[in-house]
């Protein structure tokens, strides 16, 4: 019953780490980052993270593994929508100073 229990975990762990994927692949095709809630991706990472933390704990390798994926994931569509937050502001400034 344990080599179950560690296949349920591996195939978790790959359905949430690929869950990322799409979106950003959406983003960098779109190179738009509009519909992207950063707070949602936030939480997301942040409890990818607390996974990671808590599977180093336990020394579970799948929730190691996995976590340390999706939690990169989440992150790396965090950078992006923050660096978007920026120039968005960036262009009203100037538009602001132009005027």
């Amino acid at each position: 019953m344990d080599l179950f229990f560690e296949i349920i975990s591996y195939i978790a762990g790959i359905t949430i780490s690929i869950s990322a994927i799409p979106q950003i692949v959406v983003i960098i095709k779109d190179k738009s980052v509009k519909g992207v809630s950063l707070f949602t991706m936030v939480l997301l990472m942040i409890g990818n993270y607390c996974w990671l933390a808590y599977g180093v704990y336990k020394e579970i390798p799948s929730m190691v593994i996995f976590n340390s994926i999706s939690g990169t994931s989440f992150l790396i569509i965090d950078i992006l929508k923050v660096i978007d937050i920026f120039k968005e502001k960036r262009q009203k400034n100037l538009q602001n100073v132009e005027a």
